[in-house]
Formats: C-alpha cells, sequence, structure tokens
C-alpha cells in the first residue's frame, strides 16, 4: 500500500501537487495546511471516496477556519479518529501572525488484507529555528501518550522539529522514524521562505511490526517535500 505525506502550505501550490498526486494515486493520501475551500474538490478530482478532515487553522480577520489535516482513503474506513492536543488562546498565546491554532492529529483506522491498521497525520507547533520551547514539549508530551504503546499503526506530518532534536527524537524514542538517514532535509529550499535549511522535520513514523520499503521524498510541490512509502502488512 502507497502512502504520501505532504505540507501543503494552503492553497499556494495547489496544481502542482494535484497533478503529482493524481499520477501517484496513492491508497491514503496525508495532508497538513490543506485549505478548507478545497476539500471536496481535492476527493471530486482525485477519486477519493473516503476522506476525514479536522479545520485546526483559524483566520483572526474573519474568525473562520481556512485550513486543517486531512487524511484521503481509497479504503473505506472502519473509524475516523481526532485528538486535540492543545488549542492556542488569542491574548494569551503566541500566533501565526493572522492565524490561530488547534494542534493535534487525525486518523483513520482501516482494515488491509484482514488486519487493522490505523494511519494518523499531525502538525506540531513550530519554534524558533528548530528549538524546542514549552508549548512544543506539552503538545509532544500529550502526542507520545497516545501514540507510545500503539500496534499497526502509522503517523505521518509536520513536526516542525529538526530530527537530532528533543522533540523529533522523543517520539523516534517511541516509533520508528523511516526517513533514511542520508537525507538531510524535508524542506523544499526552492520554495520555502527561508530558503534552504537542513531540517527534517517531516516525519514517517511507524509501531515496529509495520514494514516499510521504498521511502523517497519529491521536490517541487510545496516548501516542504512530499513523502512517499509502501508498507507491507
Amino acid at each position: 500500500m502507497k502512502i504520501i505525506d505532504l505540507n501543503v502550505e494552503g492553497d499556494r501550490h495547489f496544481d502542482k501537487f494535484m497533478s503529482f498526486l493524481s499520477a501517484e494515486q496513492a491508497e491514503v493520501i496525508c495532508l497538513q495546511e490543506f485549505p478548507l475551500n478545497k476539500v471536496s474538490e481535492f476527493a471530486n478530482k482525485l477519486n477519493y471516496k473516503y476522506f476525514h478532515f479536522f479545520p485546526y487553522g483559524k483566520n483572526y480577520d474573519h474568525d473562520e477556519y481556512v485550513q486543517g489535516m486531512a487524511i484521503y482513503s481509497k479504503y473505506k474506513f472502519e473509524n475516523a479518529d481526532t485528538r486535540v492536543l492543545y488549542e492556542m488562546i488569542p491574548g494569551r498565546d503566541w500566533s501565526y501572525s493572522h492565524m490561530s491554532r488547534i494542534f493535534g492529529l487525525i486518523g483513520l483506522d482501516l482494515l488491509i488484507n484482514g488486519k487493522n491498521i490505523s494511519i494518523y497525520t499531525t502538525h506540531l507547533p513550530a519554534t524558533k529555528e528548530g528549538s524546542v520551547d514549552e508549548l512544543q514539549t506539552l503538545v509532544v508530551d500529550k502526542l507520545i501518550e497516545i501514540v507510545k504503546d500503539k500496534k499497526n499503526f502509522i503517523l505521518t506530518g509536520d513536526f516542525n522539529a529538526p530530527r537530532g532534536r528533543g522533540s523529533f527524537d522523543r517520539i523516534a524514542n517511541v516509533l520508528v522514524d523511516n526517513i533514511p538517514k542520508e537525507i538531510l532535509t524535508t524542506i523544499d529550499g526552492n520554495i520555502h521562505k527561508a530558503g534552504n535549511l537542513e531540517y527534517v522535520v517531516d516525519g514517517f513514523f511507524t509501531s515496529s511490526d509495520i514494514k516499510v520499503k521504498n521511502i523517497r521524498l519529491q521536490d517541487g510541490l510545496s516548501d516542504h517535500m512530499g513523502i512517499i512509502a509502501e508498507i507491507y502488512v
């Protein structure tokens, strides 16, 4: 089964990643920063009958949600799950410019070849220059409590925590980090506003009973690279 993960950066690169995803025809696609107004269009154009979307970015100016996390599946899911890890409150918390945020994770439970597989995605708090701060630590604490004993489990997403530093490596202590060690960044320096950054912040984690093969990265889609992986269960 092929799974793709991508932070799409809103609707800025819609045509770029749509053509790629259409050609790949992955069984499951996990997306972050996905625009709310494109949820149904994506499903219809790429023929994904089953999906789960959670809005987490609210525009202060209009007090409405504009983006979120999405999982699209070719398979009918047994259950859809949403976990809120932390909700930012205007005036109390640091915010993403004009947008407030809910940090959480969403997932689908699928029955594949007679086995129950859970596929989740998340988008964690960004920090200054990839450092570890109090908010990110709090959110990662809650995340780890949820995922640490899972079986037949996959967690993708934009972790906003570079590999080799506290938050990413804490998750790698309870799940398997499948991004090859020779990969030094998941940021697309030709698109990202900060240019080239040697940060592996996007992840493809699994429980130890999931076999991952042929994992690769794809640039030219968004300010983050796409992760494409095949799993065997």
